[in-house]
């Protein structure tokens, strides 16, 4: 662990490397915004903040349905598999980041009805 000198800097996030662990996730999508961070120290430092839109899934209450069309199963199915796709890549993501960096830190907030994820990741 390294310790910081008093007047030291804070370094900042290797955001590039960060887009490539997340370029799947990128790719189908997401947002990666990189953003500056200033304490009441002064201090400041470069987070990155990933941004990406996940499916809701409503219950399926009771439903009697013909079962050879879409029905409240079938789209309950799909919409749970494309969430797990998305959150198989953010996996992936933090295995290969934290290869790299494994004292970067992670916070994550589910916000607007569960339908947004937000992920910020930190240096340190």
């Amino acid at each position: 662990m390294k310790i910081r000198k008093f007047n030291e800097a804070r370094e900042n996030i290797d955001s590039e490397y960060v887009s490539h662990c997340f370029a799947d996730l990128l790719d189908a999508g997401a947002e990666l915004t990189e953003l500056n961070f200033r304490s009441a120290e002064g201090d400041s430092f470069l987070y990155v903040e990933i941004n990406f839109v996940i499916k809701r899934v409503d219950k399926i209450g009771e439903s009697k349905e013909f079962i050879s069309r879409r029905n409240k199963l079938t789209d309950y199915i799909n919409d749970h598999n494309y969430n797990n796709i998305l959150l198989q890549k953010v996996q992936i993501g933090f295995t290969l980041l934290s290869d790299e960096y494994p004292d970067y830190k992670v916070y994550s907030q589910m916000y607007a009805f569960n339908t947004r994820l937000r992920i910020n990741i930190y240096p340190f």
